[in-house]
């Protein structure tokens, strides 16, 4: 299995992982699915180059870093040896290593004192992570950056194309738009790929449509849904969610992937 395609299985499960944090307000299932999703991310060694790129444009942040680490630390991990996110030129930068897992071993004799004394003892999980609404901050846009890093890696640059099938070819996917070709959305592909490069407006393409008769300003919302169905089918099998940039008035092939 080339890296490539290692890529976009990350990607995915990535993608999957953190869908499940956004569908849970329970704090200790969002707890263990916020786990589950660091783990992942620590093993991912293909991870460690997006990691130093991001360090280098400045899109990872000390804090970032150590919420990831000290979660990593609490599980047990460090036994695997470092995660992805701690690589040599961000542990030189934050100098992180050694810090976190100072405080954690604080916790743990401070731990065992309180047993000790019969007090309460910490749980890590609970008493040392962010609430929900932090954690999915901090998650949030290190997952948005990661994504479009993925995203730029498994491009493949090669002729988007529309069978007779229904079947949209991009970025070395077949990608089912739609079963019927009476639908909207196989309708707006069919016109888009007259001309690529071409901003089109919603009355271009009624017009392409149904020659010579009148578009109806109101309808505009026909053609931005069906846009919407399609950049969903995209993203679905490929993570590139921007394939078309369309609004109230225009729809085209984003520029990037032609």
């Amino acid at each position: 299995m080339n890296d490539q395609v290692q890529y976009q299985i990350i990607a995915k499960n990535l993608e999957r992982k953190f869908n499940a944090l956004l569908e849970h307000s329970d704090e200790e299932k969002f707890m263990m699915l916020h786990m589950d999703y660091v783990i992942y991310l620590g093993k991912q060694r293909l991870l460690s180059p997006i990691f130093d790129e991001l360090l280098e444009s400045e899109n990872l942040y000390e804090c970032t870093v150590e919420h990831l680490f000290f979660a990593y630390l609490i599980t047990g991990l460090e036994k695997y040896g470092r995660p992805s996110f701690i690589t040599k030129k961000i542990q030189k930068k934050f100098k992180i290593v050694q810090k976190l897992k100072k405080e954690l071993d604080q916790f743990r004799e401070e731990d065992k004192q309180r047993k000790k004394d019969g007090l309460p003892f910490f749980d890590p999980k609970k008493d040392f992570l962010p609430s929900r609404k932090e954690d999915l901050y901090v998650i949030q846009k290190l997952h948005n950056h990661l994504l479009e890093k993925l995203s730029e890696i498994t491009l493949i640059k090669s002729d988007i194309t529309l069978d007779r099938d229904g079947y949209l070819h991009f970025n070395g996917v077949k990608i089912l738009i739609s079963k019927s070709m009476d639908s909207d959305p196989y309708h707006i592909l069919t016109t888009l790929f007259k001309r690529k490069s071409k901003i089109w407006s919603y009355d271009e393409i009624w017009e392409d449509w149904h020659n010579n008769e009148n578009f109806d300003a109101k309808n505009w919302r026909k053609f931005y849904n069906a846009s919407y169905k399609i950049n969903a089918k995209v993203a679905q099998e490929t993570m590139v969610k921007d394939f078309l940039i369309f609004n109230s008035k225009t729809v085209r092939i984003n520029n990037h992937y032609l």
